[in-house]
């Protein structure tokens, strides 16, 4: 049971005793309890005072410790992008697109999905994948054709997983 609810059965009983306060005895201990009630009832504001306060602080706590620390949490999201986009695994259908974009400085979308045997859905798809992941770029040719090139990020991934040297 806390202290606020203590308090809140005392009241009541109090005024029960009052009635017979015309007994000495009686008259004392109603005096002694109130007594007591009223030092409980201070110790549960200063509490709560307490409680306030602590939160306040933790508060400016964490937004200090967030402002100190938002470059260095910026310059790690950072890194972990870079090692994600570098090391997470492509398929190997992927690589091989990787690779045949490194051996050529650009290609068309058809001879790319010609030289992987893929249909027209299935190769639109991945390359979606590897320029999301800026791993490609595309541009467009005269007639409109759609050029892909390897981008600093898909080499850096062929050359850490010494796909390439």
């Amino acid at each position: 049971m806390t202290t606020a609810e203590l308090i809140a059965l005392i009241k009541p009983l109090l005024e029960r005793l009052r009635k017979y306060m015309k007994n000495k005895e009686v008259f004392d201990i109603v005096h002694q309890i109130e007594a007591h009630q009223k030092e409980l009832e201070a110790k549960v504001i200063e509490g709560e005072s307490e409680i306030v306060r602590l939160k306040t602080a933790h508060a400016q706590e964490i937004a200090q410790l967030k402002e100190e620390h938002a470059a260095e949490i910026a310059k790690l999201n950072e890194k972990d992008e870079k090692m994600f986009l570098h090391s997470s695994k492509r398929s190997e259908l992927e690589t091989q697109i990787l690779l045949l974009l490194a051996k050529n400085s650009a290609l068309e979308t058809e001879q790319i999905r010609v030289a992987t045997g893929q249909g027209v859905a299935a190769n639109q798809y991945h390359l979606d994948e590897m320029r999301s992941a800026h791993l490609i770029k595309q541009s467009s040719g005269y007639n409109l054709e759609t050029y892909w090139h390897l981008t600093h990020n898909g080499r850096g991934y062929l050359v850490q997983n010494g796909l390439i040297k």
